[in-house]
């Protein structure tokens, strides 16, 4: 069930990345604005990619030292459920995807010859990717609160 469910949530996102592509009114072209703007983009893009990692990093661990939290987490699977508040990582996870699937479908309009290429979805992909790599870091460094697939685990 929650494969449908994720599958359908994703489509969504497909598809809203696609037809936000037609929501921009005013915005002029990268290429177009003036260098300060620029240069004030490119630094806050920058900056939130380079912070999105730590952040997710003290996020979990808060939830880690949480004495109300499970004491064993489970890995994300696409056959579970995203929405466990107790596992954190699940959740993020599967927002990254969805980030990831966002950004692909703003890329679907300029391809089929229906507007222009922006940095927008370029932007939305790396966000994604950048929390995927965030939640293998949390794995990695949380590793003691993952179960090993062991029965005493489950």
């Amino acid at each position: 069930m929650w494969v449908k469910i994720r599958t359908i949530l994703l489509i969504g996102y497909l598809i809203l990345g696609a037809f936000s592509h037609y929501a921009r009114v005013g915005i002029p072209p990268f290429r177009e604005m003036p260098l300060i703007i620029k240069a004030f983009l490119s630094v806050a893009v920058a900056f939130g990619v380079l912070m999105i990692i730590p952040a997710l990093v003290a996020v979990v661990g808060i939830q880690a030292i949480n004495p109300w939290s499970p004491k064993v987490w489970r890995k994300p699977a696409w056959r579970e459920s995203f929405l466990t508040f107790g596992d954190p990582i699940r959740f993020f996870h599967f927002v990254a995807f969805c980030t990831v699937a966002a950004g692909c479908g703003r890329f679907l309009p300029p391809l089929v010859g229906a507007g222009r290429l922006d940095l927008l979805g370029a932007a939305w992909l790396c966000g994604g990717a950048v929390v995927l790599l965030g939640v293998k870091l949390c794995m990695h460094v949380y590793k003691s609160k993952y179960d090993s697939g062991t029965p005493e685990s489950q």
